[in-house]
């Protein structure tokens, strides 16, 4: 897999970054249907800011979804069921719940 930016990844606004790599991941749009694709700056009076907004919360956690994933990803430990598969999964269900935290806010 292509390596992407560390998380963690925050959402400010319309803008979606990772402070610690000092990089912008990207800028949020104006939600737009499927006939049009471009990007055009998303205002705060838009009557699609919560849309959005959500879009961008989901996005932000991203790094902290794939964590999780990961946690589950040897299906060795999955059907021993053994130390090891309650290790992952308790590492699984608490980056789950970070991320799904941070979608929440």
């Amino acid at each position: 897999m292509t390596q992407y930016t560390p998380g963690p990844w925050e959402q400010e606004s319309t803008l979606i970054f990772a402070r610690e790599a000092k990089s912008m991941i990207c800028e949020l749009s104006e939600p737009r249907g499927p006939d049009v694709i471009r990007h055009e700056r998303l205002s705060i009076g838009s009557s699609d800011w919560g849309e959005a907004m959500a879009n961008g919360k989901l996005m932000a956690a991203a790094p902290e979804m794939l964590a999780a994933l990961e946690a589950f990803m040897h299906a060795d430990a999955l059907l021993n069921r053994d130390v090891e598969f309650e290790r992952r999964f308790e590492r699984a269900v608490i980056l789950t719940t970070r991320a799904l935290e941070k979608i929440d806010q």
